[in-house]
């Protein structure tokens, strides 16, 4: 307790110290002896810097917050996701020890005292099994968790304090520490990354690599993972600027730089869409080229989670505005707010509309440049249009859109002329195509035309067969599904569309005056075909 209490003020006069070093306060405007004439979006972020990885991590989570904090403050706290002075080799060597139970050299036959990368939260290095296979060792900085559950403590105060003040009006101070409290957390213990990207590598495609876990050798601070081979997308941008894609072909060759691209769009997009589980910073560090036209993900400390709600509605606002449905993209979007006492719903719909219409516009001209297509310009414009107009955001929309907004920032690095918004567009085609549009696939297929012919001969017995079981009382339906809720959900999505098919081809030829024999015969076509399509359809995503 007597230790709590003196860590405690010892992390309470560096906060006030920090505060007034950077001129936090209003008068710190007049000390340009601190850092010049900086602008308060940099002095907070230096401010953080100097507190250490709570505030960095606080810091990190804020730049979410674009429904809460001005778009500069956002866009300057981005910059603390870069990377941060190493910790020794002797403090690296201390943890893992510590943590795994045995000297270094009994762990590992090699470790390479040197880091290959470091952050806020952790640091890696190359190591080599007594197996010989090549890994990567991610060792948490030492005694994170004691600095963070005081500052915690002390944050927890101030919170309660402006929440009484009513300083953040109706939006409750205290909630948004538990949020953060509760997202850095996960981040703290390595055994949630790993199991992260175990569960991404059972959802991914064959062509995304995710490293493997070595459980044996992984605590909650030290992550130990295969090293995967490759050049990140930064390395790559760097390459091209240099000489162009010969040159990356001298480094990586076999590279299809435009098949590679795409097929890290697609990885993201199905994460997002598809599974509703995502790697939340897919930024160029993150991500790494290879010659087998393979695309990895690295670090997986920051992930998210969408229901199949949520997925749906992010979905219905992107491809609605993909294909110029201006109207019914914001009818979307606005089901991702939650408006307050103070939210004018009409000026909200009125702006909204408009960013969305000068988004599918400039999407449209051929002579708009990387900067005006860049995603995060009109994500940052419509958070916008909900911060000023007092609406707030779920957590798991702003960390889909910040995991789109790095996805494009990825891919306009590497490829200025990529264009995002029509990628979205093939995708959904193939992904969510329009029931008219499947059915129009179905007419030209021979084969599905031979299945319909044979599901249509057999099905009067099967239809005879069933309502004889009924009718005696052994009518029984046995099913067994493995796959995952995500899966099922989408099909009875599609069910459901057939189902609505099936009943408007019917009802259509009842209003005609078609005889009945030709009624049923157009429900039972129409059903043949919808059942078969659900076949194509799943053999697809299985």
């Amino acid at each position: 307790m007597r230790a709590n209490l003196v860590l405690d003020l010892r992390r309470i006069i560096l906060l006030i110290w920090e505060v007034l070093r950077f001129g936090l306060f209003p008068l710190g405007r007049y000390a340009p002896w601190i850092c010049g004439h900086a602008s308060f979006a940099v002095r907070f972020r230096m401010a953080l810097e100097e507190l250490g990885l709570t505030y960095l991590k606080l810091g990190q989570f804020l730049a979410l917050r674009f429904d809460i904090l001005p778009a500069e403050v956002c866009h300057e706290l981005n910059n603390l996701f870069e990377n941060v002075r190493p910790m020794s080799f002797e403090a690296a060597r201390e943890v893992v020890e510590s943590d795994l139970g045995q000297p270094l050299d009994e762990l590992f036959a090699e470790f390479d005292p040197r880091p290959i990368a470091a952050a806020s939260v952790a640091q890696v290095h190359r190591a080599r099994s007594f197996d010989g296979e090549s890994l990567a060792v991610k060792v948490q900085r030492r005694g994170l968790q004691p600095i963070f559950e005081a500052d915690i403590r002390i944050l927890g105060r101030l919170a309660t304090l402006i929440d009484i003040s009513g300083a953040f009006g109706k939006l409750s101070a205290k909630g948004i520490l538990n949020e953060f409290a509760e997202w850095t957390l996960q981040e703290l213990d390595f055994t949630i990354e790993g199991s992260t990207a175990e569960h991404l590598a059972r959802l991914s495609k064959d062509f995304v690599i995710i490293p493997g876990i070595h459980w044996l050798l992984t605590t909650p601070k030290v992550l130990t993972m295969d090293y995967v081979e490759g050049i990140s997308a930064l390395q790559l941008a760097k390459l091209l600027a240099e000489g162009g894609i010969e040159r990356v072909l001298e480094e990586v060759p076999g590279l299809d730089l435009q098949k590679s691209l795409q097929r890290f769009a697609d990885a993201c997009l199905h994460q997002i869409f598809v599974y509703g589980f995502f790697h939340g910073d897919p930024h160029p560090g993150n991500l790494m080229f290879r010659s087998d036209n393979c695309v990895a993900f690295l670090d997986f400390g920051i992930f998210g989670s969408l229901s199949s709600y949520e997925r749906e509605v992010l979905a219905g606002q992107i491809e609605n505005l993909t294909l110029g449905e201006i109207e019914r993209s914001y009818q979307y979007y606005s089901k991702q707010l939650i408006p307050t006492e103070e939210t004018d719903s009409d000026r909200v719909r009125r702006e909204a509309i408009g960013v969305l219409r000068q988004w599918y516009e400039i999407s449209k001209r051929t002579d708009s440049s990387p900067e005006e297509r860049h995603l995060a310009k009109f994500t940052a414009d419509m958070i916008e249009v909900a911060r000023h107009n007092q609406v707030r955001y779920g957590l798991n929309y702003l960390l889909s859109w910040r995991a789109l907004n790095n996805l494009s920032a990825s891919l306009l690095l590497v490829a200025p002329d990529f264009d995002l918004l029509a990628e979205l567009r093939v995708f959904f085609h193939r992904i969510r195509p329009r029931l008219f549009e499947q059915l129009t696939d179905l007419v030209g297929d021979d084969t599905v035309r031979a299945r319909v012919v044979e599901a249509s001969r057999r099905l009067p017995s099967v239809v005879d067969t069933a309502l004889s079981s009924w009718a005696v009382g052994r009518f029984q339906v046995h099913a067994m599904s493995k796959e995952c809720t995500y899966v099922c959900s989408a099909r009875n999505t599609n069910a459901q569309r057939l189902a609505a098919a099936v009943l408007f081809i019917s009802l259509a030829a009842l209003l005609s005056k078609t005889t009945l024999p030709t009624v049923l015969v157009i429900a039972v076509t129409s059903l043949t075909v919808g059942i078969v399509l659900l076949l194509r359809r799943f053999r697809r995503q299985t």
